[in-house]
C-alpha cells in the first residue's frame, strides 16, 4: 500500500565485510500510526541488502533493531545505504529517527 511514496535515503561512507556479521539498530518517533514501514539496510547499489521489511509502527517511539544480519550477497560492501518509506503514513505525521547503530556483531 503506497510504497515509495514517502521514501528517502541516507547515505554513508560505512564500509561491511560479507565474512562478518553485524548488529543494527535506530529509533523512530512519530505522531501517528504508520502502517507499513519499509526498512532496508543496502549496500550503495540498493543489491546487497542486510534487512529488507515492512514494519507497522505505532505512534510514540518505537526501537527496531536485528542482531547478526549479513550481506545476502556475500560480497563486501563499500558503502552502506540506510532507506526508509513512510508512504502508507497520514499525510503531516511527523517522523524522527535517531540513534541509528551499526556495529560489528560480537
Amino acid at each position: 500500500k503506497n510504497q515509495w511514496q514517502g521514501q528517502f535515503h541516507i547515505d554513508t561512507n560505512l564500509t561491511a565485510s560479507a565474512s562478518k556479521k553485524y548488529d543494527f539498530q535506530f529509533v523512530i518517533e512519530t505522531d501517528a500510526d504508520c502502517p507499513q514501514v519499509t526498512m532496508k539496510l543496502t549496500d550503495a547499489g540498493d543489491t546487497n541488502f542486510f534487512i529488507e521489511e515492512r514494519n507497522d509502527v505505532p505512534e510514540g517511539s518505537n526501537v527496531f533493531s536485528w542482531t547478526g544480519v549479513i550481506l545476502k550477497e556475500g560480497t563486501d560492501a563499500d558503502a552502506i545505504r540506510f532507506f526508509l518509506d513512510f508512504g502508507g503514513c497520514p499525510g503531516g505525521t511527523n517522523v524522527k529517527i535517531s540513534k541509528i547503530i551499526l556495529r560489528e556483531a560480537k
